[in-house]
């Protein structure tokens, strides 16, 4: 992210909304107070750049939405409801309005879900949700829960209340399609959700420019 004597340049000259310099203020506050919580930091992200990891451009990004979605399609029992944790700005969420009747698309970024919400405006079977995964109340259960790149940004003590949350809002036939780097930061949240539910397929990607896994889990 840019530095903060540009940032009020870029403010002050209009190419980026007042809410930036809230965002940065806010985001500098949780670090002081060591909180944890990184949301503010995405937010002026969002507000940066309007596709950070270029999600729509990206040929490595493509192939790898394709081949989840595939193994979704594979494993999946029903196409009732899906839910996307953490669904940025909307790339993958435009994929499951194809396959299923209804997507729920949460994210922890107001920025990140507007431009989600533009993205996907052609369809009528989305409801866009703020909230991380630990806050959020749901009284649905869902067929497929997606977490792709989305874990390892939760601090690891969390485990206990993701699973649970995993576990109240997967459907008894349903499944999670866990998407991650292949490395050890993966391998945590693997053994973590091994221990509440049992493994169904696991595929890795050896890609040249990162390598990534992709596991599906069902109730145990």
């Amino acid at each position: 992210m840019i530095g903060a004597p540009r940032l009020v340049g870029r403010v002050l000259a209009r190419e980026l909304p007042p809410r930036a310099l809230r965002y940065a203020l806010l985001n500098q506050m949780n670090r002081w107070f060591k909180t944890g919580d990184s949301r503010f930091e995405f937010e002026r992200l969002y507000l940066e750049k309007s596709d950070p990891w270029d999600m729509r451009s990206s040929a490595y990004e493509r192939e790898k939405y394709r081949r989840t979605l595939d193994k979704i399609l594979e494993q999946r029992r029903r196409s009732e409801r899906v839910l996307e944790i953490g669904c940025s700005i909307g790339s993958f969420t435009a994929r499951l309005v194809e396959h299923f009747s209804e997507v729920v698309a949460t994210d922890f970024s107001d920025e990140a879900i507007a431009r989600a919400a533009e993205y996907c405006r052609g369809a009528s079977n989305i409801r866009f949700i703020r909230s991380d995964l630990q806050s959020l109340k749901l009284d649905t259960a869902f067929d497929v829960i997606v977490c792709a790149e989305i874990l390892y940004y939760i601090e690891k003590p969390r485990a206990h209340t993701v699973c649970t949350q995993l576990q109240r809002l997967l459907a008894p036939h349903g499944i999670i399609a866990m998407v991650g780097p292949a490395d050890g930061e993966a391998d945590f949240w693997e053994n973590i959700l091994t221990r509440e539910f049992r493994p169904v397929l696991t595929d890795i990607i050896a890609d040249d420019i990162r390598p990534y896994k992709i596991v599906l889990f069902e109730h145990s």
